[in-house]
This record gives C-alpha cells, sequence and structure tokens, in this order.
C-alpha cells in the first residue's frame, strides 16, 4: 500500500508544475499534440482526425497555439489544487476489474449525482494498464473536474451548453520504462506526466467511438480509454454503495508544511470495504465465546434483517415443513416484526464484507449491481 504522503506529494508537484505552466509543461503538452496528429491520416495533408482528436483533448482551448497550451495547462493546475484525493488499493482495484464490465446497451451514462466531488484525483496503487499488446501503456492515477463545456452531445445537431466533466489520464515516469523512457530523458515537470484528456457530457450516453476503416491500432487505443472511463465510472459508484467506507487519512503538520501551499486540501480518502459490527447481544451474555474459524477468502453479505429469537423463527419453519430457514422481512405497518412468522426482527443490517482481512474476495458470477 503507498504512503500517502507520497501520494499527496507527487499531486502537489503536479498541481505546482502545471498552474505555472513554465516551457518544460508547455514542451510536453505540445508533443502530445504532434503526437495525435500523426494518429490521423497521413494521406490527407490536412490530416482531419489527428487534429479534431487534439482539439478534443485540449478543449475548450487551442492546442495550436501556445497560449492555447498555457491556458489548458493553467486550469488543470487549478483543478488539481482544489481536488480530493482518493488512495484505490490493490484489493478495490482488483475488485472492480473482476466484476462486470460489459459495454452496457446504449453507452455509459454519467449522472452528475454519481460523482462524489466536483474536483478529484484517484491514485492507484497498482497501475492500471491502458491499451493492448505492444501499445500497453501505465495509468498511476486519474483526475477529474466538473465543468459546463459546448459539445456537440447527438450526432448531427449543433453543439450546446452542457454540464460536463473532464477526465484526465496521468502516467508515472518511474512506472512507464517501455512507454516513456525511450524518448529520452525524463521532462523536468516531475513524476506524473498527463496521458489524457476528455471532456464529457452528464447525463447522456457515450460509446465506443468507431475510427476511419481498417485503422485496427486506433481502435485499439479508442476502445482502451474508453474502458478506462468505464472504469473511473465504476469507481465513482462503488465509492458511494453501502458496503464501501472512505477512512480519511489526515496528514501530519511536518508533511503539510513541505508541501508549500501547492494543494488546497491535504487529506487522504482511503476506499475500503465495510466490516461486520461486533453485535450487542453477545456483550450482554457472558457465557458467549465466539467460534474459531480459520477462514481462507472474504465475501460480502448483502442487507437484512434477522430474527432477534432465531428458535421461535426454526420452531415456525419445522412447523411447516421448511428445510431452509425463511428470511426476516419487514412488510406493512408493523415494522418490528417478521411479515411471515410473527418473531421480533432487528434493524435494517447495511450490507458489509465478511472474513479475514488480506485473504481473497469470493463473489458469484455477477457480484453486485452497481447502482444508486
Amino acid at each position: 500500500m503507498t504512503q500517502p504522503r507520497m501520494i499527496l506529494e507527487a499531486r502537489a508537484e503536479a498541481t505546482a508544475v502545471y498552474r505555472r505552466a513554465d516551457i518544460g509543461v508547455l514542451h510536453w503538452l505540445a508533443e502530445l499534440v504532434d503526437l495525435n496528429l500523426r494518429k490521423g491520416d497521413p494521406d490527407d495533408p490536412r490530416n482531419p482526425a489527428g487534429a479534431v482528436r487534439a482539439r478534443l483533448i485540449f478543449h475548450p482551448h487551442d492546442p495550436g497555439t501556445v497560449e492555447g497550451l498555457e491556458a489548458f495547462s493553467r486550469e488543470i493546475g487549478r483543478d488539481l489544487f482544489d481536488a480530493r484525493t482518493v488512495q484505490v488499493t490493490e484489493d478495490i482495484e482488483r475488485l472492480l476489474l473482476e466484476s462486470d464490465t460489459e459495454w452496457p446497451e446504449g453507452g455509459e451514462v454519467i449522472q452528475a449525482d454519481e460523482i462524489p466531488w466536483d474536483r478529484g484525483f484517484a491514485w492507484f496503487d497498482k497501475p492500471l494498464e491502458y491499451g493492448e499488446g505492444n501499445m500497453v501503456s501505465l495509468i498511476r492515477a486519474m483526475s477529474w473536474a466538473k465543468l459546463t463545456a459546448t459539445l456537440p452531445v447527438r450526432a448531427g445537431e449543433p453543439p450546446r451548453r452542457t454540464p460536463s466533466v473532464r477526465v484526465v489520464f496521468w502516467a508515472a515516469f518511474s512506472d512507464a520504462a517501455a512507454d516513456l523512457r525511450h524518448a529520452g530523458p525524463p521532462p523536468p515537470i516531475g513524476d506524473l506526466l498527463l496521458s489524457h484528456s476528455v471532456v464529457l457530457p452528464l447525463g447522456w450516453g457515450f460509446d465506443v467511438v468507431t475510427p476511419r476503416p481498417g485503422d485496427a491500432r486506433d481502435a485499439t487505443s479508442i476502445k482502451a480509454g474508453m474502458s478506462m472511463l468505464m472504469f473511473l465510472h465504476r469507481l465513482w459508484m462503488f465509492m458511494d454503495m453501502e458496503i464501501t467506507v472512505l477512512e480519511r487519512v489526515p496528514m501530519p503538520r511536518q508533511a503539510r508544511k513541505r508541501l508549500g501551499g501547492s494543494v488546497r486540501l491535504s487529506d487522504i480518502h482511503v476506499i475500503l470495504l465495510r466490516r461486520a459490527r461486533k453485535s450487542a447481544s453477545h456483550d450482554r451474555d457472558p457465557a458467549h465465546v465466539p467460534a474459531e474459524v480459520n477462514w481462507t477468502c472474504r465475501w460480502f453479505v448483502t442487507g437484512h434483517y434477522r430474527h432477534l429469537d432465531a428458535g421461535e423463527a426454526a420452531e415456525w419453519d419445522a412447523a411447516r415443513g421448511h428445510t431452509n430457514p425463511h428470511r426476516a422481512r419487514q412488510e406493512g405497518a408493523d415494522k418490528d416484526h417478521c411479515a411471515d412468522c410473527g418473531v421480533r426482527i432487528s434493524r435494517w443490517i447495511r450490507p458489509y464484507c465478511k472474513g479475514p482481512t488480506g485473504a481473497p474476495i469470493r463473489h458469484a458470477e455477477e457480484l453486485f449491481k452497481l447502482a444508486r
């Protein structure tokens, strides 16, 4: 698990660099423009595909001018300055990657209330792989910021001002030996390098973009980028589920002083799975001895009610020939008793993760529906 101090220092360094918008970062952004222009149509001197791609990355600024790159850089720096930081551990990352990631019919739709904060920065303890084959890059972090942008939200319609979100992919030079170091020494702009940026309208579906025919390399790049956006969307929804909790890790005073005011918010939020709480009835019973079980995995327990008198509920099942105990359920005006057997029931027990910390997570083919 990455030390929170290291995460904050990396983010603070990137914030200071992009807010200054000096020659080093402008040179790096110009390299991104050239890279996308080269991905356009080599047989067309106007290179429209590459030019459109570059403009989408730097929207709404003009990537063909120094002033446009400078304005874009400072805007990214301001977003980082006000962002809240969340740390995604390998455990949570693996859980999200192993859950269903089928592209939804009609495209992915991001709603405004699914985004936890107006500005955020997600750090991945294990870098995400971005791309396929010999085109794999490593993404160490993703940041986002809500904004109002002028975008064509529907094909064939003129652009309109609409609530949107800008998502930025960040690569770490220390991670990406095969991807970046072949170009020579690192640019003097710190370890985090802006790898890609995209502005998405909120409330409108976006789908995998179809590139020009015959360009398999371009198709691979676009699909990989869309999958990364879908992963971030799943992460946002996961953060709002009842089975997770955000643990706030405040920075010591000395660590904050070393940042020199580069960021406004210096706390780290770590995503953890909610643990079960010890039953109060066990505390009241001095004869209760918890059983020692050597569990080899962890699993999710869904939200439920519990019969307060399990013996009475079992007698009700036995009298009716039920081989499996029925679940306690609340229905109608009486909220204190089971709607089936009439036995008193507990309050609603929220979903939680059960099992020893660090053990692998066992889940069915469909783990949870990530929805509000």
